[in-house]
């Protein structure tokens, strides 16, 4: 799998830096990948883009890349390749073959697997190690011409395979594995106790002793680290290489360009539809806007919230569902907080939404002046001879209120409420949060990112058993 985006180049740099060894630089990095482009002669389209199947570059060039990024990780052991000539014609695999002769000629020890490969091909190959429902029927040699491995079967009482007969199949055939062949010796246990078998084991262990004897004296610094490069710099690295698709992908681009516009827009318009109408423009209407879009940002962000763990879109919709009727019930609206129970005033506090309501309702309604309808206006007779305004003085002083008509005698005329402040501070909304509020709105924001973040990765990255044993 390629970043189809990348250049072929790009994509050997990616792979050097994140995965030679701490001890290289990156000039001796970047001079590295130069080496590997020049070895698997990828010089003619280095800075190709990568694209798709059937865009960009064709079948042998991608495997070329692929190649390529093994090797550019500098594998001081093995470069492991899983059937590198299927789903290619007879000349990509060729030539694919010939290329890994060519770094195997150069010192570079190759391990794959290889698909019913045709004679020359079989041939270009140094050693097989053959299986048969996981259980070995040759390691060794292959020999000129196959002629090792013919000589230890035909041994064993398989018949000769003929000159102009192609290796691979022959094998096939004479061990049951080609299809409608019909086998009745079991291959794997006359390997058990052959001669091979034995050289090849008493090989290994003069190995195992040249190797012991190697590394004797050598004081051997163990290494905790899981990952060739530290996590901060794969991090920069995969940011810039992400950065670098998202920019390379119009489609993608202008559709979140588009996403960004189309929200700004609905914000306006949602303002203009009912700020002004409703006569909320006295306190000024930048805030207010501000806090219809940090709302929208909020909304956008906790949908990533709750998609970052749950299994299915369905699921999400339904916690988000649940999540929102929370606040709402806690927010102040339905219930004032003063008719909470003193156990669940925690809720209040904690929910966003809260701060959405009051930062909004002071913004729009603070400093607006009541006007009573008749019928709620309280009428009453003052006591002792006084006048309204000096029988009710204490009272409003404590409570609030406004006095129609201070000067009479009787038959005083009293609203309950003289301004919006004394209204909204019955359901603790204070005009002076109003900042305040605005900008915790923005903090729930930020911990919905970044709660996406760390639930994504405590639920969807492998880690502990789960990484080793995927």
């Amino acid at each position: 799998m390629h970043i189809s985006t990348t250049t072929v180049r790009e994509a050997l740099i990616f792979s050097a830096r994140l995965r030679q060894s701490k001890r290289y630089s990156n000039a001796e990095k970047l001079a590295y990948v130069d080496e590997v482009i020049a070895t698997l002669d990828l010089a003619r389209f280095a800075n190709a883009i990568i694209g798709i199947p059937g865009e960009g570059l064709n079948i042998e060039q991608r495997k070329r890349v692929t190649i390529g990024i093994e090797l550019a990780a500098r594998p001081e052991l093995l470069l492991f390749l899983d059937e590198p000539t299927s789903g290619v014609d007879s000349n990509t695999a060729w030539s694919i073959c010939t290329l890994l002769r060519k770094l195997a000629d150069n010192g570079q020890a190759i391990l794959c697997t290889i698909h019913q490969p045709s004679g020359i091909l079989f041939e270009m190959f140094d050693r097989l190690h053959f299986l048969k429902d996981g259980r070995s029927i040759y390691f060794g040699d292959i020999g000129p011409g196959s002629r090792t491995l013919i000589d230890y079967f035909h041994q064993q009482g398989a018949r000769g395979c003929e000159k102009e007969e192609n290796p691979a199949e022959w094998l096939l055939e004479i061990t049951g594995c080609a299809q409608n062949a019909i086998n009745i010796v079991d291959r794997p246990k006359i390997w058990q106790p052959s001669q091979e078998r034995q050289s090849v084991k008493d090989h290994l262990k003069v190995m195992k002793e040249e190797l012991l004897r190697s590394v004797a004296g050598v004081q051997e610094t163990p290494s905790s680290a899981e990952f060739a490069s530290s996590f901060a710099y794969q991090l920069y690295h995969v940011t810039q290489r992400n950065f670098e698709h998202v920019w390379r992908s119009p489609s993608f681009l202008y559709s979140k360009l588009f996403l960004t516009i189309g929200a700004t827009v609905l914000a306006v318009i949602q303002f203009v539809t009912w700020y002004y109408p409703l006569g909320m423009y006295q306190n000024g209407g930048g805030l207010m806007f501000l806090i219809i879009w940090s709302y929208m940002t909020f909304s956008s962000t906790f949908s990533q919230l709750n998609v970052s763990i749950m299994p299915d879109a369905a699921t999400g919709i339904n916690i988000s569902a649940l999540l929102y009727s929370l606040s709402l019930i806690f927010c102040g609206v339905l219930v004032s907080p003063t008719a909470l129970p003193r156990f669940w005033i925690f809720m209040y506090r904690v929910t966003p939404v809260t701060y959405f309501i009051n930062a909004m309702v002071s913004t729009g309604l603070s400093g607006v002046e009541v006007i009573c309808a008749p019928n709620e206006i309280l009428k009453f007779e003052p006591a002792g001879g006084q006048d309204c305004g000096s029988y009710l003085q204490e009272y409003i002083n404590a409570v609030g209120g406004r006095l129609l008509n201070p000067s009479a005698t009787q038959k005083c005329q009293f609203c309950p409420v003289s301004d919006t402040d004394s209204l909204l501070a019955t359901l603790w909304i204070n005009y002076e949060d109003r900042w305040r509020n605005f900008a915790i709105t923005l903090v729930y924001s930020g911990v919905n990112v970044a709660g996406a973040l760390c639930l994504y990765w405590l639920a969807r990255v492998p880690k502990g058993a789960r990484r080793r044993n995927p």
